[in-house]
């Protein structure tokens, strides 16, 4: 005859309290549900790290979580925290998005809008005093023999458009041009400026927002000469399990922020509602790049 569960071990089991129950674990009564937050680091300056801080407040005032912002060391390790449940959000690249999407089925729920419109592109420059003249998609065949200066290697705009671009013109990415891996768009900008670099690739967003105003020495050194076609937004995204009370309880604090110093490190003007769909040209983008997102590694 089997013998009915104490009442003690139902209470706990129902709690949450023992391992192996599944989901995440319930905040003790009276405290808000912790929710971790992975961004991205598209930025490097201690500054950014201030603001990542002041968003994590501000989104725990108006969600009645507790929301904890961390900034991993690269792309590859916020798609990894993602992947095995270390994180409850992230804040991807589009290209990192749709990884994680692919890998861990991660879904984007909000984005940000940059002048009215959730856009961006891929910005080229160069010197001021650099030969390289303003270029269509066919002038990046004009590239070789160049020093290149990327972002992140898993950066959508630092990184996969343009090699996309080079690609697309005829350029070996291996022989015919020396790629430069800085790890974030301001040290892109620093090392063009620095003529380090014969030409960087960096997000439009970041570089006519929080990179001309925190660089503005670098900045006035430094020219556009070519830019993508238009791109969705960076996504915030939830792991699929997470609860869609507290995925709407996050949604609707995104959409109430209006400081601008939490919004300045996105260029941004507000938060809005993201769609899966728009990043469709990014995966079209992976498959002309022979990329199989299901099972890609990123490189750290």
């Amino acid at each position: 005859m089997k013998r009915a569960p104490s009442l003690t071990l139902s209470l706990l089991v129902a709690a949450g309290l023992i391992a192996g129950c599944g989901g995440a674990k319930t905040a003790p009564a009276g405290q808000p549900q912790k929710i971790r937050v992975d961004v991205i680091p598209t930025q490097a300056s201690d500054k950014f790290k201030e603001q990542m801080k002041k968003l994590g407040t501000l989104l725990s005032q108006e969600s009645g979580l507790d929301v904890e912002i961390r900034i991993p060391t690269d792309y590859a390790a916020v798609v990894e925290d993602m992947r095995f449940g270390k994180s409850d959000v992230a804040y991807f690249g589009p290209f990192t998005y749709v990884v994680a999407n692919a890998q861990s089925g991660a879904k984007a729920f909000i984005t940000q809008n940059i002048k009215g419109k959730p856009f961006y592109y891929s910005y080229a420059i160069v010197a001021k005093d650099s030969p390289i003249k303003e270029m269509d998609d066919k002038g990046i065949a004009t590239l070789k023999g160049k020093t290149i200066a990327l972002g992140d290697p898993a950066s959508t705009s630092s990184s996969q458009i343009p090699q996309l671009a080079m690609k697309n013109a005829g350029l070996d990415r291996t022989k015919d041009v020396s790629l430069v891996f800085t790890g974030a768009h301001d040290a892109v900008l620093k090392t063009v400026a620095a003529g380090k670099a014969d030409i960087g690739f960096v997000d439009s967003a970041i570089f006519e927002g929080s990179l001309s105003q925190k660089f503005p020495e670098d900045f006035a050194k430094v020219r556009v000469v070519w830019k993508s076609m238009e791109l969705y937004q960076y996504p915030w995204a939830h792991r699929k399990d997470l609860d869609p009370a507290v995925v709407k309880k996050l949604q609707d604090a995104f959409l109430k922020i209006k400081d601008k110093d939490a919004l300045e490190p996105f260029g941004a003007d507000s938060f809005v509602i993201a769609e899966d769909a728009k990043y469709d040209p990014v995966r079209d983008a992976a498959k002309a790049l022979d990329i199989k997102l299901e099972n890609y590694q990123l490189k750290k």
